[in-house]
This record gives structure tokens, sequence and C-alpha cells, in this order.
């Protein structure tokens, strides 16, 4: 099975969509180090600590032993905020995770960065709320998203039919 990658170049498209920094090349720069860094430690989260998780269940699965159905033991780690965890995986590797601390300020997109490099640098894996901008719109308004969950939503209100789909996926070649 090959090793799990996380698709940045997709990720990054989709995060271009929503930026509202151009014409500010100041903004742009600083939006785009910020998004670079925590992209990068996501996908570090993601390739080195979820991916090994699911590959242990993938490869040995669950099993049916005396009429019990066990399953891989689960990796569990619980510690406080400004604390750092080693956390042995399945394979032998060990990994490190760090909590953002209870004074850290979650509202400065420099402190953000500042941090995830220099938790990268010193080999960990950054956990907790990095950044938060308020006087930002969220993502679901931006998008125009509904309150009805889409299993509910009728199927022929989903379906904008192929001409539509045609339009919109022109816009991307």
């Amino acid at each position: 099975m090959a090793d799990y990658r996380v698709p940045l170049r997709e990720i990054r498209f989709c995060l271009s969509l929503f930026a509202d920094t151009a014409g500010n090349a100041a903004a742009e720069a600083s939006a785009q180090d910020i998004e670079d860094a925590v992209l990068e430690e996501a996908a570090r989260l993601a390739e080195t600590v979820l991916a090994p998780l699911y590959r242990l269940g993938d490869v040995r699965g669950a099993e049916l032993v005396g009429g019990q159905v066990t399953l891989p033991e689960e990796i569990k780690a619980a510690y406080a905020e400004g604390e750092a965890m080693p956390i042995q995986m399945h394979d032998g590797s060990t990994i490190v995770l760090r909590k953002v601390d209870r004074d850290y300020d979650l509202t400065s997109r420099a402190s953000a960065f500042k941090y995830l490099r220099e938790r990268f640098n010193a080999g960990e894996i950054t956990t907790g709320l990095l950044y938060l901008d308020e006087s930002r719109a969220e993502m679901h308004e931006l998008m125009g998203n509904i309150d009805t969950p889409l299993s509910q939503v009728p199927f022929e209100r989903l379906n904008p039919g192929s001409a539509e789909l045609k339009k919109l996926q022109g816009r991307y070649r």
C-alpha cells in the first residue's frame, strides 16, 4: 500500500478561491506564508500521525476471536496545554505532539507563523487552535451554505443538470 500524501496543490487551489487579499501585496505575502506553514503542519500531521493509524486498520483490521470482534489497539494521548508528549506509533516510531499554551496569542498571524516554524524545527507536531481572525467572514457564510443537512435536500435541488455542471467545470480549465 502506498503512503498517503496530502494533495497540497489541490488544497492551495481551493483556498485561493476564498482569499480576499487581492491588490495588497504585503497582505498576500503574509497570508501565503501563514497558509503555507499551516498547510505544511496539517499535511505532516495527516501523513505521519493520522495515516499510520488508518494503515494499521487497513493492514490488520478487525478480527473475530472467540465470537468477539477485536480491533487494533487505539493510540490515545492526553496532555495539558503547553505540554509536549512523545507518542509511540504502532510501527515503533515516535512522534511528538505539542498542544498550544493557554497564553498563546491566537489572534496574531505573525505569532502563529513563528510558533509553527519553531515547533516544526523542534520536530514537534502542533495541536490546538492556531489562528483566529473574528473580523473575517466564516467559511459557511462566504459559501452561502444552507442550514439543512445535504442528506435532507432533494436530489433535484442538489443536481444542477449537465449544462450547469459543464459551465461550472469550464471555469477551472
